[in-house]
């Protein structure tokens, strides 16, 4: 049934992603991809290529019919945030969490749900001939677009209050808020 097609493209996807992180781990256990050359693709992947994908599916679901769905998707990830900053809050205060490491535990739990998984899966799940959106004509389109435009707001929001809370110290105290 339709749990079946949805599971199966779901874990498809994953595969795809697991194999591809198994043959950069292989490419640095072999020494061909050197731990210097590793950080700079990724920094070229987080600064240049990344931005880039994501402006290039946004550009391409602007206009007047998606608004609603934009809106949404704006606002969707700032109450992601919330919650999550909500629960690091709680959760630090219940676990305990040693006054140097409460930034860092924060930060993790506010902005760690906004990485580069999504993409790969709305891309397998929506473009699968079988799978449950097969039917609706442009939902690989309309999918990778919505996907990078959440992406892109999630990224905004960790640019501009993750890197300068993890960064700053606190006003008038010695310890880590």
């Amino acid at each position: 049934g339709l749990f079946f097609v949805v599971a199966s493209s779901t874990a498809l996807s994953i595969l795809k992603i697991l194999f591809v992180c198994f043959v950069g781990f292989l490419l640095c256990r072999t020494g061909i991809l050197m731990p210097d050359t590793n950080k700079k693709i990724a920094k070229m992947l987080y600064v240049a290529f990344m931005p880039s994908l994501l402006f290039a599916n946004v550009s391409k679901m602007m206009t007047g019919d998606a608004f609603g769905v934009i809106f949404l998707l704006a606002v969707f990830p700032m109450v992601l945030h919330a919650i999550g900053f909500g629960l690091a809050l709680v959760v630090r205060r219940i676990l305990r969490v040693r006054d140097d490491f409460r930034r860092q535990f924060t930060a993790a739990c506010t902005f760690s749900n906004c990485g580069n998984v999504p993409l790969p899966l709305a891309t397998a799940i929506c473009g699968d001939p079988f799978g449950p959106f097969a039917n609706i004509p442009n939902a690989q389109l309309d999918a990778i677009a919505y996907v990078s435009f959440f992406m892109s707001v999630c990224s905004i929001l960790t640019w501009t209050l993750a890197t300068p809370y993890l960064t700053s110290k606190p006003a008038g105290s010695t310890q880590s808020n």
